[in-house]
C-alpha cells in the first residue's frame, strides 16, 4: 500500500515553520507531510509524486492546482467564513492538532461507504497493557496517562479510555470529543481507512495519544466479546502504535476480552497486602479470572497532597516514580 501524502501550501513562512515543527513531533499521522511556501515548488513536486490532500492557505494560488490533486482543503482566516462555507474550509488560527483533526474528518467523510474486513495480518503487533480496577476514584486514569507519558518518550503510545463513566480531567485537551462510541460504530460497520478515522479522533496528552471514552455507558455495555475482539484487532493491526494502554473499569463481556489480550494488567491499590471484596472475588471466579491473574500487577497509589496541572507535572512526582519503577521491574515498553 503506497504512502498517502498531505501537502501544505502556506506562503507565510513563519506560520508554515510553526506548523511543520508541530508535525515533526507527531508520530501517529496517517499521511506523509510535505510543506511548501511557493506554488511553483509544489507544482514541481507534483511532477514526481501524487498528493492525496492539499491543505492550502486562502491567500495562496491554490486554484491553479485544481485538477492536479485529489482534494483541496482551504485554510481561511475568518472563523465565521469557515463555519458558513462548505466542508472543505477550515479556520486557520487554531491549534495545529485541531486543524489536522478537521482535515482527517473531511477526508474520512467519503470513505464511510467503503467497506473492508479488519483481519489480522502479519506485521509487528503492539504491546497491550490494561489498567483495571472495579473500584471508582482509585486513580486508574491517572496511572494510564502517566504510564503512557513515560513510555511515550521512546515509543508510539495510544491510551484508550474504556471506562463507562470517564472523569473529565481539566488538563485534557478541549478538543477531546470524539471517542470510543464513534470507533465502535466505525469498526463494526467495517468501514475502511481506519488510520485516518483514528487520526481525526485522538488528541495528544503528554507524550502519548489519547482516545476519549464512550458517549453513553450503554455503548460499552452492549459490546460482546467477539465484537470487542474485532475492534482490538483493528486497533492493533491497522494503526502504527508500539504500545496500546486500555483504561478500564466497567465489568462487561467486552472488558473480559480486553483483559485476555493484555500482556500485563496493572491494578492500582491503596495499600500493601490489599484484598478484594468478596463480591469482586466471586465475580473473578465466575469469569474464570485465574488464567488472567498471572498478568496482574498491583501498584500502590502514593498519597498526593497537591493539585497537579498536567501529566508532565505529575509524572515528575511520587506517582511518576512509582510507575517508572514498575516499568523497569516488569520490562514494560
Amino acid at each position: 500500500m503506497s504512502e498517502k501524502i498531505l501537502a501544505i501550501l502556506e506562503p507565510e513562512k513563519e506560520y508554515a515553520n510553526l506548523f511543520l515543527s508541530f508535525l515533526e513531533e507527531k508520530q501517529e499521522l496517517p499521511y506523509k507531510i510535505r510543506v511548501f511556501t511557493k506554488e511553483q515548488a509544489l507544482q514541481e513536486f507534483l511532477k514526481e509524486a501524487t498528493v492525496d490532500v492539499l491543505l492550502a492557505a486562502e491567500r495562496s494560488n491554490y486554484k491553479a492546482l485544481e485538477g492536479m490533486v485529489s482534494r483541496i482543503i482551504i485554510l481561511v482566516e475568518n472563523k465565521k467564513k469557515a463555519e458558513d462555507c462548505d466542508k472543505r474550509h477550515i479556520y486557520k488560527f487554531q491549534s495545529a492538532e485541531r486543524i489536522l483533526q478537521e482535515v482527517c474528518k473531511i477526508c474520512i467523510q467519503n470513505k464511510e461507504g467503503q467497506v473492508c474486513d479488519y483481519v489480522a495480518h502479519k506485521g509487528r503487533g503492539a504491546r497491550q497493557y490494561g489498567v483495571f480496577s472495579p473500584y471508582g476514584g482509585i486513580g486508574k486514569t491517572t496511572v494510564s496517562l502517566v504510564l503512557g507519558h513515560l513510555l511515550g518518550r521512546g515509543k508510539k503510545v495510544l491510551i484508550v479510555n474504556l471506562e463507562a463513566f470517564s472523569k473529565r480531567y481539566h488538563w485534557l485537551p478541549s478538543n477531546c470529543e470524539a471517542g470510543m462510541s464513534q470507533l465502535f460504530y466505525y469498526v463494526l460497520q467495517g468501514y475502511s481507512e481506519l488510520e485516518i478515522k483514528l487520526a481525526s479522533m485522538v488528541v495528544s496528552v503528554g507524550n502519548a495519544s489519547y482516545l476519549c471514552g464512550v458517549t453513553h455507558y450503554l455503548d460499552l455495555q452492549a459490546i460482546e466479546m467477539e465484537q470487542m475482539d474485532k475492534i482490538l484487532t483493528a486497533l492493533e493491526q491497522y494503526s502504527d502504535y508500539d504500545v496500546i494502554i486500555y483504561d478500564m473499569s466497567f465489568v462487561s463481556e467486552g472488558i473480559w476480552s480486553v483483559c485476555k489480550r493484555c500482556d500485563v494488567i496493572l491494578e492500582p491499590v491503596l495499600q500493601e497486602n490489599y484484598e478484594n471484596t468478596p463480591e469482586w472475588a466471586n465475580c473473578m471466579s465466575e469469569k474464570e479470572w485465574k488464567h488472567i491473574e498471572e498478568k496482574r500487577r498491583t501498584i500502590v497509589m502514593p498519597e498526593i497532597q497537591e493539585r497537579y496541572t498536567s501529566v508532565e507535572y505529575i509524572s515528575q512526582g511520587v506517582l511518576g516514580a512509582a510507575v517508572s519503577e514498575l516499568i523497569q521491574r516488569e520490562g514494560l515498553g
